[in-house]
């Protein structure tokens, strides 16, 4: 980058209902030549599973749910995986995504939740392994006041569990001094035929 892009004076005024004028802005230039270096590393691999919750009893308590869950995960991954070395996430999409708000219920909490449980671990295999029992512990995990041993979530695929494969992180992102950017990215011409 040749320097920092200065806002302090900036200034924005509407144009039209989708354009803005933008002033004001000016690049103070960088008083050594850098570099941006950035890179991924590989985090491990992923394995998903999407499950509908319906009952009002389960959304009352998911967070609820969600912590015993990983409790019980980590408590039966400990012979295999440190609890660092793993992770479950539960990712909230869709509230009210069918009913669209068709349902009148005086009570505010939403009627139904789209839920994604994301396991990522070191191996496909382990990733799948977390994913299967944190999906497993979700579907009959005990709460107060629970009135069924049915299960909690609703599955709309069947195999439930899908092998996302790597799942890669920024791991480098910095700016390296340097006194010839040009330099670090020779170009060669050749002449072909």
């Amino acid at each position: 980058p040749e320097g920092k892009v200065d806002l302090s004076d900036c200034e924005f005024a509407r144009v039209s209902p989708h354009a803005v004028r933008v002033t004001g802005s000016r690049l103070v230039p960088a008083e050594q030549p850098t570099v941006k270096l950035e890179g991924a590393r590989l985090r491990g691999f992923r394995t998903i599973t999407v499950a509908g919750v319906r009952d009002p009893l389960v959304i009352e308590r998911l967070e609820e749910i969600e912590h015993s869950v990983l409790a019980a995960v980590a408590d039966a991954m400990a012979d295999t995986l440190k609890l660092h070395q793993f992770s479950v996430r539960f990712l909230r999409y869709g509230l009210d995504g069918v009913t669209d708000g068709r349902e009148r219920l005086p009570d505010p909490l939403p009627r139904e939740v789209g839920l994604v449980i994301d396991a990522i671990a070191p191996t496909q295999k382990l990733a799948d392994r977390v994913l299967k029992l944190a999906r497993s512990t979700s579907l009959h995990q005990h709460f107060d006041g629970r009135k069924t041993t049915a299960g909690n979530l609703a599955f709309p695929f069947s195999p439930s569990d899908f092998s996302g494969g790597p799942v890669y992180e920024f791991a480098v992102y910095h700016l390296m001094e340097v006194d010839d950017p040009s330099a670090l990215f020779p170009v060669a011409f050749k002449e072909v035929g």
